[in-house]
């Protein structure tokens, strides 16, 4: 074997398997909201946020496979199942060969696939399921990484195709949480007291055609040069009653003054402290603001 060859089959050994598209399950690509993204406060716990886990597809009718898989259960909405994560509607959990569970929720319904060991990609799952307008409903698409080294949600931009994009994520404003409570716009060339402060971002990721706001994939900053805060919005995990994003970050702290994004805390000293926010969509478009702040 040639060096060349031995070196794209080593390659092929190396990239994990989930780099590899699945396919969309509709086909009217309409993300309603992606993974990470608040969706309201837990009413019994007001400073935990719920979030995706997943995204939702609006417009959606028709439901494809995404990925051959084992077709592990159906959830029917009239069986209550109290330990399942989430509220899914009728739905279908099926299980790829490599420990993925792909979730689809609020089908019409699914009894057609009782039968089916197996379900294969491209294939019919049926239609979402109608409200009482008549209109069909959203679907619920997640990933969920059962392997014993993880167990925990997947952003499903990981293992789709990219979406025709081509619109920047949009950064609406930046401030600064003192430590007594008071939100403090940040502007350029603004002049703040030294100390310790939270940075927090309003910032929303948009997508060409729709009239959406949603998560963006990754936010950096950056002061003086040196990171302060790097957030990808990749992974998603409950542990011992405490959710995070990744390995690090508690939901409660990150949305804690939604809807800003709270990054975390900034040490600012007195003289020229320049700061710099890179906001990232999964296409790789990006939106970035610098300012310079007087440090007294």
């Amino acid at each position: 074997m040639t060096k060349k060859k031995f070196f794209v089959c080593l390659l092929m050994l190396l990239v994990p398997s989930f780099l590899v598209p699945y396919d969309f399950p509709v086909d009217t690509r309409q993300p309603l909201t992606f993974f990470g993204q608040h969706l309201f406060p837990n009413s019994e716990t007001q400073n935990v946020p719920v979030c995706e886990t997943g995204m939702v597809f609006s417009n959606a009718e028709i439901v494809r496979v995404s990925e051959n898989a084992v077709n592990l259960i159906a959830i029917e909405k009239s069986n209550h199942l109290l330990s399942f994560p989430s509220v899914l509607g009728n739905a279908i959990v099926s299980q790829t060969d490599n420990g993925f569970q792909v979730i689809y929720g609020n089908l019409e319904e699914t009894s057609l696939l009782y039968d089916k060991a197996n379900i294969f990609r491209f294939e019919t799952l049926g239609k979402t399921d109608i409200n009482s307008d008549g209109t069909r409903q959203v679907l619920i698409f997640k990933i969920f990484d059962t392997t014993e080294k993880n167990k925990n949600f997947v952003n499903p931009l990981l293992f789709l195709p990219e979406l025709a994009d081509k619109r920047a994520p949009e950064i609406r404003a930046l401030l600064l949480l003192s430590e007594e409570g008071q939100l403090i716009p940040i502007s350029q060339r603004m002049t703040v007291k030294s100390g310790t402060y939270t940075l927090c971002v309003e910032a929303f990721d948009t997508i060409d055609n729709l009239d959406v706001r949603l998560s963006p994939f990754e936010i950096i900053a950056l002061l003086n040069g040196n990171t302060i805060a790097s957030l990808t919005f990749q992974t998603m995990a409950a542990k011992k009653g405490v959710t995070k994003m990744g390995d690090s970050v508690e939901l409660a702290n990150l949305y804690s003054r939604f809807p800003y994004i709270s990054l975390g805390t900034v040490h600012l000293t007195e003289g020229t402290s320049r700061l710099s926010i890179s906001v990232r969509d999964y296409n790789r478009n990006r939106a970035e603001q610098n300012i310079e702040i007087n440090v007294n």
